[in-house]
C-alpha cells in the first residue's frame, strides 16, 4: 500500500511540471492571437484608407484630365477670337483708307491714305478729318498732365507722321500746329506754364521740334495756341479730356496760315500766341 502511495506521488510529481508548462504555452498562444487580431484590424484599417485615397488620386486625375480639356478648348477660342480681332483690324484699316478715297478733300488721295493709315494705327491717340486737312492729337496720349514734354508714343506717331509729310505729294504743304486745354487752371508747371494759353502753345512748339527734328523744314511749320476758348464740348468741373489737344493742319502754301485760325463765336476773341523758340524756353 505504502508502495502504491509512493507510485502515484512520483506519477503526480512527473505531470506536474507538464501541466505547467501548458498553461505557459496557452497564454504565449492568446497574446500572439490577440496581437494577430490586432494587426489585421490595423490592416483592414489602412486598407480602406488606401482604397479611399486611390478613389481621390482616380478622382483629381479625371478632374486634372477635364480642365486640360477646358484650357485646350480656351486656347482654341483665343486664337480663332485672336484671328477674328486681327480681321477686324485689318478691316478697319482698309475701310479707313476707302473712306478717305471716297473723300476727296483738300489733300492729294495718297496723302489722305497715308494719314488715314497712321490714324488707324494708333486710334486712341490720333482723329483725322479728311476733310480738312486735319490731325488731332490726344493731348492726355501725347503729353504728361501739366507737362509739354512729347511722350515716347507720342513721338513714336509723329516720327511717322513727318514721313508722310516729307513725302513727294506732301512735302509742298504747310502746317499750322495748334495746341488746346481745357479749363483747369495750370497748377504744378505754373513756372514753365504760367497759364493754359502758355501751356497750349508751349505743347504745340514741343510737337513742332518733333516734326523738324524727324525731317520737315522748320520754314514749313507755324505754331500757336487757343488755350481753354476752343473746346470742342463744353467743360466740366475737374477737367475734360477731348478739349486736351494739338491740332496739326496742312495747307497750302499759297494760303495765308491766318486763314485757318477760325473766328470766335462770341465778342471774346482769344489771342494767339506765337512763341520765337531761337533760346530755351525757361
Amino acid at each position: 500500500m505504502a508502495r502504491i502511495i509512493s507510485l502515484t506521488c512520483a506519477a503526480a510529481a512527473a505531470t506536474l511540471p507538464l501541466l505547467a508548462g501548458g498553461c505557459v504555452q496557452q497564454d504565449k498562444y492568446d497574446n500572439l492571437l490577440q496581437v494577430k487580431r490586432s494587426l489585421q484590424e490595423q490592416l483592414l484599417t489602412v486598407t480602406d484608407e488606401r482604397d479611399g485615397m486611390q478613389a481621390q488620386l482616380s478622382n483629381r486625375t479625371q478632374q486634372l484630365t477635364a480642365a486640360r480639356g477646358d484650357i485646350a478648348l480656351l486656347q482654341e477660342r483665343y486664337e480663332i477670337l485672336g484671328g477674328e480681332l486681327d480681321q477686324i483690324s485689318l478691316s478697319n484699316q482698309t475701310l479707313a483708307m476707302q473712306v478717305s478715297e471716297m473723300e476727296i478733300g483738300p489733300l492729294p488721295a495718297d496723302v489722305q491714305a497715308a494719314l488715314a493709315r497712321l490714324a488707324s494705327r494708333y486710334p486712341d491717340q490720333i482723329t483725322f478729318d479728311s476733310s480738312t486737312g486735319m490731325l488731332r492729337f490726344d493731348s492726355d496720349l501725347t503729353f504728361n498732365s501739366g507737362k509739354d514734354q512729347v511722350k515716347d508714343g507720342g513721338s513714336t506717331s509723329l516720327n511717322a507722321l513727318a514721313t508722310i509729310l516729307d513725302s513727294p505729294s506732301a512735302e509742298n504743304f504747310e502746317l499750322v500746329i495748334m495746341g488746346h486745354t481745357d479749363d483747369v487752371p495750370v497748377k504744378f508747371s505754373r513756372n514753365q506754364h504760367p497759364t493754359n494759353m502758355h501751356l497750349s502753345v508751349h505743347r504745340a512748339i514741343a510737337v513742332r521740334d518733333v516734326l523738324v527734328d524727324s525731317g520737315i523744314a522748320a520754314d514749313r511749320v507755324q505754331v500757336s495756341g487757343w488755350g481753354e476758348y476752343r473746346p470742342l464740348v463744353p467743360n466740366e468741373t475737374g477737367g475734360t479730356a477731348t478739349n486736351r489737344r494739338v491740332e496739326i493742319y496742312l495747307t497750302a502754301p499759297t494760303e495765308s496760315m491766318a486763314s485757318t485760325v477760325m473766328p470766335t463765336d462770341d465778342a471774346t476773341t482769344a489771342t494767339t500766341v506765337v512763341i520765337e523758340t531761337d533760346e530755351p524756353m525757361k
